[in-house]
């Protein structure tokens, strides 16, 4: 039985779209034949709760490694301890090919392909490279040269993109494979959800500054000028909650602005289900994974010309999109998308028909069989 890793550096109770991408695969390639690692670290929750447990699932063919000490996402001397202690994981239990997932990752997972001599296969989810560089702190002019060189400029066995737009970027790695997010659609077919009473604007993700959350708050009082009646609903949390809620008390919007926390499974389905509109206002993006999963309720959307987003948009007809960080605009398509309400029946097909886990899984079990042949 062939083993792969897949290396980490957040996991449960840090829940976005990578861990459900890992997730996903794994549970598949378990199904396949493939015995799957998950190294990654010891966190704690919104409440205050550390996860530390590692995980055995399968029969003990999918294992969750969690590597202490216990701490919140973003201690910088516990992520770099993290480097050095999964580098030394991976060369005592060797897998046959390594699949970091992202910046640090990579890291540790191409040092140990080079000493153990197994195939590296990097996984990118999304980049900030896109982002304008003018005022950043030398802080994150290092993070932004740091993610350049482990993305663009270590040459790994594979590299894997889930968005089309990161081989516009200079690269060592040529060609880069694209491989979509996929979302399980009859999740949503089988749960049978009345609207909401209220018009509903629904946002998932984890709460941080790339989100555009705040953009979304600060144009939220021009949408409520022209439809009282409508809510929004943020559904996710991360470390900018407190500020994101201080600014809905600012600008005086918290009796239409719900913080639902982290929503799962048949809970989230239901959420996307009773909802009039999806808004995703981020400040950069790579395949937005709520995307699919928004198109998989028949639900519209309303998202900014980041990443992916225009083209999945313009070739499902399943929303409008905005520029980024422009207040007014994002309004206005947000009234405009209220006051004409559709189903994005389109969209909906096109996510049935071509953006499943299945397919995903089959494209990246490729990938792995040409880089460590049997």
């Amino acid at each position: 039985m062939k083993r792969v890793a897949f290396i980490v550096d957040a996991w449960f109770p840090v829940y976005g779209g990578g861990q459900v991408y890992v997730w996903e695969i794994a549970r598949r390639l378990v199904k396949r034949g493939w015995a799957v690692d998950i190294h990654t670290r010891a966190l704690i929750d919104e409440g205050g709760k550390g996860w530390a447990q590692s995980e055995m699932h399968a029969d003990g063919h999918l294992r969750v490694f969690r590597y202490r000490p216990t701490s919140q996402f973003g201690q910088p001397l516990v992520r770099l301890w993290f480097l050095f202690r999964v580098l030394v994981a991976l060369l005592v239990r060797r897998a046959d090919v390594l699949n970091p997932q992202s910046i640090l990752p990579g890291l540790p997972s191409w040092l140990a392909g080079k000493l153990i001599r197994r195939p590296v296969v990097m996984t990118v989810h999304g980049t900030a490279l896109f982002l304008p560089t003018s005022g950043l702190s030398l802080r994150q002019r290092f993070e932004r040269r740091l993610e350049r060189f482990v993305l663009t400029g270590l040459r790994y066995s594979r590299e894997i993109s889930v968005a089309s737009n990161f081989v516009k970027l200079p690269n060592v790695n040529q060609p880069v494979v694209i491989i979509p997010n996929g979302v399980d659609v009859s999740r949503f077919d089988r749960l049978q959800v009345p609207k909401s009473d209220h018009p509903a604007v629904l946002f998932v993700g984890r709460f941080d500054w790339i989100k555009g959350i705040d953009v979304l708050l600060e144009a939220w009082p021009n949408v409520r000028s022209v439809i009282p009646a409508a809510e929004l609903h943020l559904v996710g949390y991360g470390y900018e909650q407190d500020k994101l809620r201080d600014l809905a008390g600012r600008l005086k919007i918290e009796d239409s602005v719900h913080f639902l926390g982290k929503r799962l499974g048949d809970d989230l389905v239901r959420l996307f289900k009773s909802s009039h509109l999806f808004v995703l206002p981020s400040r950069s993006e790579g395949q937005p994974l709520t995307l699919l999963e928004a198109w998989a309720a028949k639900l519209p959307v309303v998202a900014t010309d980041v990443g992916d987003n225009r083209a999945l948009v313009e070739r499902s007809e399943g929303g409008q999109v905005v520029s980024p960080e422009n207040r007014e605009e994002l309004s206005a398509a947000i009234v405009q998308a209220l006051q004409h309400p559709t189903e994005a029946n389109q969209a909906y097909q096109l996510v049935k028909r071509e953006y499943s886990w299945d397919v995903a899984t089959e494209r990246i079990l490729q990938q792995y069989q040409a880089v460590s042949p049997s």
